[in-house]
């Protein structure tokens, strides 16, 4: 099954660069600036899995992707979530979950979550 990828947030061009908390299922992700500075916030409320890794790595997902590219894009009919279900031995299910992909600068965050993210602009300075 090919995989199906959609825009769900943009406009985070200011965020060169990451910072990824995780504690218990909840999920913080921060854009930072040149200077370090925090200029977004993306929180996912309940996580079942996070990778993140460097663009690099990941070429075949934008080989997928075609033309599609935004700060979150969400993939239906995922590997990644395929995979999950099956290494849970069927404790999970894809029922509610679905695969976002987060984009900021070199980095590339995949979130696994029943819950939509919820973003943030911060003010800077």
């Amino acid at each position: 099954m090919e995989s199906k990828y959609e825009v769900v947030a943009n406009n985070f061009s200011s965020a060169i660069s990451s910072k990824v908390c995780y504690d218990d299922g909840e999920l913080h992700v921060f854009g930072c600036n040149s200077s370090g500075e925090h200029t977004l916030e993306i929180v996912f409320e309940s996580v079942v899995f996070v990778r993140v890794g460097d663009e690099g790595g990941r070429l075949r997902l934008f080989s997928d992707m075609g033309s599609v590219r935004g700060g979150i894009v969400v993939c239906d009919h995922s590997d990644l979530l395929t995979w999950l279900v099956d290494e849970s031995l069927g404790a999970r299910s894809h029922e509610g979950l679905r695969h976002y992909v987060l984009m900021m600068g070199e980095e590339i965050i995949d979130v696994i979550s029943g819950d939509p993210p919820v973003v943030r602009f911060l003010s800077c300075g």
